[in-house]
């Protein structure tokens, strides 16, 4: 599966996004790195909840040097200091969003689904 084209992020918000994450980088004894930016960034561009897989093959994009294993660590930094948020999909997938995803999503607290809510406030499992 491959994710949605990526949207338009203004140097603005990318500019607060990375303060935040390197308050909480500095917190946990970690540095602001070339690659955690890298990965704030994509990730910020994204338009759907996206896995740290579909992620990393955005990320390779820009720089191949980047490993699955620092690509989900920042997501974890990125969703601990509120830029995100971790969602369970209906695939048992670990996906991550942001508050400028093309729509919202619900997760079914029964069975962890992943579900859209469209434009006209209908629901479809996604």
């Amino acid at each position: 599966m491959h994710p949605n084209p990526l949207r338009v992020v203004s140097p603005g918000e990318i500019e607060r996004a990375e303060d935040l994450l390197s308050q909480q980088l500095r917190r946990l004894g970690m540095k602001r790195t070339k690659q955690r930016s890298t990965i704030l960034r994509v990730f910020l561009q994204t338009t759907e909840p996206i896995s740290a897989h579909e992620l990393l093959y955005l990320i390779k994009e820009d720089d191949l040097l980047i490993g699955f294993s620092t690509v989900y660590r920042t997501l974890k930094t990125i969703i601990a200091c509120g830029l995100g948020k971790e969602v369970i999909s209906a695939d048992a997938v670990a996906r991550y969003a942001h508050d400028h995803c093309s729509h919202p999503h619900l997760v079914c607290k029964d069975c962890g689904a992943l579900v859209d809510v469209n434009e006209n406030g209908t629901a479809s499992q996604g």
